[in-house]
């Protein structure tokens, strides 16, 4: 299972989104198990049935909270707890959580063991008696198997989970650790996980929202590579990554600011702030639908940009890549599309936010960079905080690779 499977847009039935702070949660020794990871831990024990009523004898749950152990050890034990409460529970409310989950996977696995079955193959792997699933802390502090080829299995661990390590019929990953500078590399040895012997119909990755967003930007600037070296000799290919991401360790690249934009593959912002709204107001207050503008324009116009956050999208980064364009003496390199949009009701978290019509005029658009500009009207109801703010998205001109550092 490649990365299209897991990250694109829009968002995979694979993907389940999570509490963006389920961190916090599970780090407040007095709270219950978050929505999140007892969505994850339902839907591993549903997989690990519908698996062992086909005759198979291992399933596998990872669990990656931070590479702190502390936080390994707080959701080793929510885990244990919640274990320890089902064992207690009415046998009607546990159906409920599993019916939840067994309609979920239902939707992906059509051919999923009947409901009935996998309520009673569940309950009997919960029983304590049986002791079917086993939850194990990988860390430095820790003791863990060397094998997970059979049993049904929760591996809680941080670090050591993206080292060399496989493990077979790893069908429910829980991932909430952030990286104030995630690194491509560290990525690609977590998504090597992902591809050994998955029932993909039962494949399921809880996530948060920024996550799932950081790794499908590094998944389309790796297909964007892949689509360079089918089209072009390899002495001409540049390694591609979105800002903010260190193509590798500080011990592997000395230069560890390196920036590198991938063109043709549309950036957004994660985190947009409407603190410049009334001055984008003024500077795009006779621009509607789309222009071909000056490329100083677009500078200007990011200049204004303001952010919660710029861990995902940072401007100065974008203005770096349109004056380094602008240099270029490529053909046409003093041009640019500019797109606005206004009066948008657009939910918090919904991926690109690009509607298909300006996805398909951005992909038409090769050889010029793109800017669209959504002015959303930020309600509370849909996740913002009630005022207006504006959303910029934009697509450097394709085939080209822009590097950049920061400071």
């Amino acid at each position: 299972l490649g990365g299209d499977f897991f990250y694109s847009e829009p968002k995979p039935l694979c993907i389940k989104m999570i509490d963006e702070d389920e961190l916090s949660s599970i780090r407040e020794s007095d709270s219950y198990i978050p929505k999140g990871l007892q969505q994850a831990f339902m839907s591993f024990l549903v997989s690990a049935s519908d698996l062992s009523l086909s005759g198979k004898n291992v399933c596998n749950f990872m669990i990656h909270p931070s590479v702190k152990i502390s936080d390994q050890d707080d959701t080793a034990t929510k885990i244990a707890e919640f274990m320890n409460l089902l064992l207690k529970a009415d046998e009607s409310e546990i159906r409920k959580g599993i019916e939840q989950a067994w309609k979920d996977l239902h939707d992906t696995k059509p051919d999923i063991k009947p409901l009935e079955e996998v309520c009673c193959k569940a309950l009997s792997l919960l029983d304590e008696n049986n002791q079917k699933i086993t939850l194990n802390v990988m860390n430095s502090q820790n003791e863990y198997a060397s094998s997970y080829e059979t049993g049904f299995n929760i591996i809680v661990g941080g670090n050591t989970l993206g080292r060399g390590i496989t493990f077979p019929a790893l069908q429910t990953i829980y991932y909430c650790r952030k990286s104030r500078m995630p690194q491509a590399d560290t990525y690609w040895q977590h998504c090597r996980m992902f591809g050994y012997d998955r029932d993909r119909g039962l494949m399921r990755i809880f996530i948060p929202q920024s996550i799932f967003k950081t790794f499908t930007d590094m998944n389309y600037a790796n297909m964007a590579m892949i689509k360079q070296i089918e089209k072009n000799p390899v002495d001409q290919l540049r390694l591609i990554y979105p800002p903010t991401i260190r193509p590798t360790r500080r011990n592997v690249i000395e230069n560890n600011s390196l920036v590198i934009i991938a063109g043709g593959v549309n950036y957004f912002p994660f985190y947009p702030s409407e603190k410049n709204t009334q001055k984008l107001d003024n500077i795009l207050s006779s621009y509607n639908d789309e222009s071909e503008v000056n490329i100083d324009f677009l500078i200007d116009i990011i200049e204004n940009i303001s952010l919660k956050s710029e861990e995902d999208w940072s401007p100065q980064s974008f203005i770096n890549c349109l004056k380094a364009w602008k240099a270029s003496k490529e053909p046409g390199c003093t041009l640019a599309k500019l797109i606005v949009r206004r009066d948008r009701n657009i939910a918090y978290g919904t991926g690109t936010l690009l509607s298909p019509t300006d996805r398909n005029k951005s992909d038409n658009e090769k050889d010029k960079p793109v800017l669209i500009l959504y002015r959303v009207n930020g309600q509370k109801q849909l996740g913002w905080n009630g005022y207006p703010l504006w959303i910029p998205n934009i697509k450097m001109p394709g085939g080209k690779f822009f590097y950049n550092t920061v400071n």
